[in-house]
């Protein structure tokens, strides 16, 4: 992707072990961190970490996998499932990463997420949410337009949650 849209020489994609890269990055050295990596509470716990630590002041740290947020399962479910891959919430019957769920809760709080699909932004200090607010985007003009019609699909079904959230009266923070 990076090569196709001509930005491929400022990128870079390491792909180790996440107890090893801790080491090999800098304090603040990174505009964007995508965290893809383990499901274990332990190993996202060191992505964690490690991500927020090298990115830097106006960066942001990206991730996937938050599908339910610590707040929104019933007293005492995380605790039991914590070290789990992967459990079900027992009030809806959705598939979650307790690991995920239970480090992002006690490092970042409830943040914003769609789709299990998470970014915040470090400031000075503290890491603030960002919204996944889909009003109002389009597909971006670097894309084929072979792909135009599953782009606006999908965009159309994202901005349809996003509405139907807002018109219940919640937001896309705190919602998964």
């Amino acid at each position: 992707n990076c090569a196709f849209a001509g930005i491929d020489g400022g990128v870079s994609h390491i792909r180790t072990s996440n107890r090893e890269i801790g080491a090999l990055l800098r304090d603040e050295s990174f505009d964007i961190v995508y965290v893809d990596g383990e499901h274990s509470y332990q190993g996202v716990c060191v992505d964690l970490e490690t991500a927020m630590r090298v990115v830097r002041v106006g960066g942001f740290v990206c991730g996937d996998d938050l599908e339910i947020q610590a707040h929104q399962l019933p007293d005492g479910v995380l605790a039991a499932t914590r070290d789990e891959l992967d459990a079900i919430a027992p009030d809806t019957g959705s598939s979650y990463h307790p690991g995920v769920t239970a480090a992002i809760a006690e490092r970042l709080g409830p943040i914003a997420s769609e789709s299990g699909f998470r970014t915040v932004r470090r400031m000075p200090d503290h890491f603030q949410s960002i919204s996944f607010d889909v009003l109002g985007h389009s597909m971006p003009p670097h894309l084929p337009d072979r792909l135009k019609p599953y782009f606006e699909s999908q965009l159309q079904q994202r901005t349809d949650s996003f509405s139907a959230k807002q018109a219940q009266g919640t937001s896309a923070l705190n919602d998964g």
